[in-house]
């Protein structure tokens, strides 16, 4: 066994402009409920065995989505952590999205 010293955990960066917030929270929410919202409209047009199909196969194509969303954004060392979805909406639109103004806060010491 190696006896190599473990990495503290990076927080989440904050998000300074309001345009990037929304979309954090536009990110988070559809996160959370686009399974739901699905399969009740699926429900509404067609039969609840067809809601009930979509929305077991949407929440496997958004855990996809939700993996590969951690993936792109969180750094390699700290991707073993559990993270909610409000945290992977954050780091995703502060390293992908807003990644100039993350940028500047880098650069200006104010993170």
């Amino acid at each position: 066994m190696k006896n190599e010293p473990i990495d503290m955990l990076e927080n989440a960066p904050k998000l300074k402009a309001t345009r990037c917030i929304i979309i954090a929270y536009i990110i988070e929410y559809a996160l959370k409920l686009s399974p739901l919202l699905i399969s009740l409209l699926i429900w509404y047009i067609f039969d609840y065995f067809y809601a009930i199909a979509i929305f077991l196969i949407s929440y496997l194509v958004l855990g996809i989505v939700r993996s590969k969303l951690l993936h792109v954004a969180i750094p390699k060392k700290q991707q073993e952590h559990e993270y909610s979805d409000k945290e992977i909406a954050i780091w995703y639109v502060s390293k992908r999205l807003c990644y100039e103004d993350f940028r500047k806060m880098d650069i200006n010491g104010t993170n």
